[in-house]
């Protein structure tokens, strides 16, 4: 007589993944089996994505990374000789004057100087 041991086998998962609603998600994330790879961008130019492109399902049933965010491209103020602004950070496409300070020895600054906030 014969004797069968039925063996079940189940694939390793990764539990779903919560992205904000500026992520685009491009993949399958219902199917978050061993090697699925996720990959992410923003869903507009406007953002920038802080984190991962892409994340991979491994087989310990964790994702290899955490989901990346969009945000708002940020700069810092410069650094200006003789000058300051009222920001240290700036949006994308923010700016401020620049107030102008003449040293000890030089004459007075004129005119209005402008920083921008500018990827380009």
């Amino acid at each position: 007589m014969y004797s069968f041991t039925v063996v079940t086998v189940q694939a390793v998962k990764c539990p779903p993944i919560t992205v904000g609603d500026d992520v685009q998600v491009t993949g399958d994330s219902s199917q978050t089996s061993y090697m699925s790879v996720l990959q992410f961008g923003c869903r507009t130019n406007l953002l920038v994505l802080y984190g991962p492109s892409y994340i991979r399902c491994e087989a310990d049933g964790n994702w290899n990374a955490q989901p990346p965010r969009c945000d708002v491209v940020k700069c810092k103020a410069p650094m200006i000789h003789n000058g300051k602004v009222d920001n240290n950070e700036y949006a994308e496409g923010d700016g401020d004057e620049v107030d102008m300070v003449p040293g000890p020895s030089e004459s007075p600054v004129t005119g209005a100087a402008q920083c921008n906030c500018d990827t380009q």
